[in-house]
């Protein structure tokens, strides 16, 4: 298990190589370059308060190339929570639209447009457009789900005790919303990190 410091470390390193990669190609002539449509692209999975919207923050404050997306964005909609669909492993966010409206066309053309959808108001509230973005952070619990296949290029999982992970909730949260992230969200977290094997997956 990684310190978020380490894996800070080697995201700036991971992405240093590809700036690196990138100005070989560009100074290249056009004969040699290598014809890389879609972004370099980034998963950062792991624990419920871990840090992961924090850390891709200072990411994309750090690399103005670097767009960032939200998991929490493709929030499953209530027609969609059903108990048969809660029970599944990962089952907890709309993989399907995040397939269709983000992997499929960053892979095929480079660019996208996908739906906001706020938990909060139980409705899409606005359309993000990424033009040819060079790299694509994807932050979140289940942002490394296997139904995305292998897309990404680096894949981190950030991880927390349970006590640190609590606490952290308790503070942003409050009290009520503590005990739904204990009893119902935390649980199927869990369930989808050791049914795929998430942690293992990290670089």
């Amino acid at each position: 298990m990684h310190t978020i410091r380490e894996i800070e470390a080697s995201i700036i390193d991971q992405i240093e190589v590809w700036r690196q990669e990138e100005q070989k190609q560009r100074a290249g002539s056009k004969k040699n370059q290598k014809n890389r449509k879609r972004p370099w692209m980034i998963a950062l999975d792991g624990m419920c308060a871990s840090g992961k919207t924090t850390l891709a923050g200072k990411m994309k404050e750090r690399y103005s190339e670097l767009a960032v997306i939200h998991m929490d964005d493709f929030f499953l909609q209530p027609q969609m929570r059903t108990p048969g669909r809660l029970s599944e492993p990962g089952g907890n966010v709309d993989y399907k639209r995040f397939c269709l409206e983000v992997i499929d066309p960053l892979v095929q053309t480079g660019s996208c447009s996908y739906r906001v959808y706020s938990c909060h108001s139980q409705s899409f509230v606005r359309t993000e457009t990424l033009a040819d973005p060079k790299i694509v952070l994807v932050e979140g619990a289940y942002s490394a789900h296997p139904y995305f296949g292998a897309v990404y290029d680096a894949v981190y999982f950030l991880s927390i005790s349970k006590q640190e992970q609590k606490e952290r909730i308790l503070r942003r949260n409050g009290e009520a919303m503590l005990s739904r992230f204990l009893d119902e969200w935390i649980p199927m977290e869990e369930q989808y990190f050791e049914t795929f094997g998430i942690r293992e997956k990290e670089e």
